[in-house]
């Protein structure tokens, strides 16, 4: 589903761009964010541009490097790789498996401006869940958790990366989100990651804001395929 962002600068307002990326770039065009805010569906009220976190990352570029030196498309690719490096470090830091696939949601939940994250450690006999890591609003209460195999978020893990951006109309969705309690939810990601060629984990996230960007969806799969790597190292020594 389309982002459907406008942009306001003073009367005027364009729009609607289909992703946020687009926003970055129509601003980039422009030369300054003064007086400039964006709106989207759900949000009540329209917020100033320099609150996106696409903004806020070409302005940390911009005090690190001569301004105009990269295109903003450039400066956001060179952001994510930046993000998934240092991810990437935290994670390597972990001491078994729970904390390395714990650390890595934690990540995912932050950079993705998320609500709430769970950690499922699945069982390879009975392909029930456990739910060992928390992270975020509403989900300590589900620590300790057992999740049957046949739960709808599972299942769709099972076969791959998942983004729902409409989540209470999709059963793995509405499942995901009542899991965790919690109400508006308005994307779910379920990340599976493997090991030695079966599922190891999978890692729901939830956001209550808006969807996930689609940027996102390629980062938390790297970010998996990390911390895959990092489970396979500790398994094996």
């Amino acid at each position: 589903m389309a982002d459907h962002w406008y942009i306001a600068r003073g009367a005027a307002v364009a729009g609607p761009l289909a992703r946020v990326e687009e926003v970055v770039a129509a601003i980039a065009r422009d030369g300054t964010t003064a007086g400039s805010h964006v709106w989207r569906s759900p949000w009540s009220a329209w917020r100033p541009v320099e609150s996106l976190r696409e903004v806020q990352a070409i302005r940390r570029a911009e005090r690190g490097r001569s301004r105009g030196a990269s295109s903003a498309a450039h400066v956001l690719e060179d952001a994510a790789r930046s993000r998934l490096r240092k991810a990437a470090a935290l994670v390597a830091t972990a001491s078994d498996d729970l904390e390395a696939l714990t650390l890595t949601l934690e990540r995912m939940v932050s950079e993705t401006r998320a609500r709430a994250g769970l950690v499922h450690r699945t069982d390879g006999t009975l392909g029930r869940g456990l739910v060992r890591g928390v992270v975020g609003e509403g989900a300590l209460g589900c620590l300790g958790a057992i999740v049957e195999r046949d739960d709808e978020a599972l299942r769709a893990a099972r076969l791959g990366p998942r983004i729902l951006d409409e989540p209470m109309s999709t059963k793995a969705g509405a499942a995901a989100a009542g899991r965790l309690g919690l109400e508006g939810v308005r994307g779910v990601a379920l990340v599976p990651v493997y090991s030695r060629g079966a599922l190891f984990a999978v890692l729901e996230i939830a956001k209550h804001d808006h969807p996930f960007r689609r940027s996102d969806r390629e980062w938390l799969r790297a970010l998996s395929r990390v911390a895959a790597a990092k489970v396979a190292r500790h398994r094996v020594s």
